[in-house]
């Protein structure tokens, strides 16, 4: 048998953000779902014409400058060498986000949903625009005006509501 020498190592390059997002568009593929990379961040959607979220891959300096997925926000997901456990995530972040209506709805409620697993996020219509809501309840009428229940004029301050809450 042939003995190998240091000299035939070969060292290869480690995989960086972009490469690792392909390969996570390619899993999401495999499981039948639409996933194409848009100005550097990975847009996954349960077909063509349905919602999506909006990944990212950043190295994590916590966490030994890893690469990690993120969702769009920055909010971790989970490590980039775990690409299954991202699929799966997401997964259940568009499944709870399925009802969500709207521009913003589309990108950002299945973030919020992912960050804040306790609680169901709503989007509604009013006159005055667009309304976010966070419930711990089924979002009916009359659950929306619970003193525990949370709107805002955005998803931005609705997260900034669920984070003080």
């Amino acid at each position: 048998m042939p003995q190998r020498h240091a000299a035939d190592a070969v060292d290869l390059p480690e995989p960086d953000g972009p490469v690792l997002l392909a390969t996570l568009a390619e899993a999401f593929k495999g499981q039948g779902f639409t996933a194409e990379i848009k100005s550097g961040l990975l847009q996954v959607a349960d077909g063509p014409d349905s919602r999506g979220v909006r990944l990212d891959c950043r190295r994590r300096a916590g966490d030994w400058d890893r690469w990690w997925f993120t969702w769009a926000g920055g909010i971790w997901l989970c490590e980039a060498d775990k690409p299954f456990e991202a699929v799966v995530e997401v997964k259940g972040a568009l499944r709870r986000a399925g009802n969500l209506a709207g521009p913003e709805g589309e990108l950002t409620a299945a973030e919020l949903c992912a960050e804040f697993p306790g609680w169901n996020i709503t989007e509604t219509e009013t006159d005055d625009g667009r309304r976010w809501w966070a419930s711990r309840g089924a979002p009916t009428s009359n659950v929306l005006d619970r003193d525990s229940d949370l709107t805002a004029d955005s998803p931005e301050g609705l997260r900034s509501k669920l984070r003080s809450y």
